[in-house]
């Protein structure tokens, strides 16, 4: 027999560069819930993956689109959240399913972009497509190292994202605006805005002979 029970939780960051930690989507059911959840974010220990979210600071989640979630998120260092917690595994969501990387121990975004032998560094130009504005494209972005840069940290699997986008990428620009004059926030924001996103990334890869 499940039992349902539902949670206040807020979760406070630093500042607009610092990462809640976790990842939403849509369940099978419909229902926004929580997908993800970083185990060393600030999140851990407050939300749970299948939570579901019925308020966002005040805002019904479950009539926001996925923009809107991710804009309200985005925009306050004081997210208070109402959840409700059933049985875990309930929902089908691509907890399991995601390719993810730590950057816990980074100080700079050149440990994170120093060629290995056989590789080269280079900036490319990509372009990801989603088929409606409450759809995901399906990627994190954490801001790391002390020169601030925007670092994709997990990539869903079959999402729009999924063989574009790679871990490590070090996001440059987005939509022609150069991240270097952005916050965090104003990153994600610009993400949201259409039904495709374009970045110039700085990517570490094979060199060809």
């Amino acid at each position: 027999m499940s039992t349902n029970v539902n949670m206040m939780v807020t979760i406070n960051r630093a500042n607009a560069s610092q990462s809640y930690g976790f990842t939403i989507g849509s369940a099978e059911t419909g229902e926004k819930v929580v997908t993800n959840v970083d185990p060393n974010g600030i999140a851990q220990g407050k939300i749970k993956a299948s939570d579901v979210l019925e308020l966002i600071n005040g805002n019904n989640a479950q009539k926001l689109s996925h923009d809107k979630m991710i804009k309200i998120i985005t925009k306050t260092n004081v997210l208070t959240l109402s959840v409700r917690r059933g049985d875990e595994g309930k929902f089908e969501i691509p907890t399991h399913h995601a390719k993810t990387v730590q950057y816990d121990n980074v100080r700079s975004p050149a440990d994170l972009m120093v060629p290995m032998e056989g590789q080269t560094s280079g900036e490319q130009v990509i372009t990801v497509y989603r088929e409606h504005k409450n759809a995901s494209f399906g990627f994190q972005l954490i801001r790391v190292g002390d020169e601030q840069l925007d670092i994709v940290k997990q990539i869903v699997y079959g999402s729009p994202a999924d063989g574009v986008v790679e871990i490590g990428d070090t996001i440059l620009a987005v939509n022609g605006k150069q991240c270097e004059s952005l916050r965090h926030d104003q990153v994600i924001e610009e993400i949201c805005t259409g039904l495709s996103v374009t970045f110039v990334v700085s990517r570490v890869g094979t060199s060809e002979c």
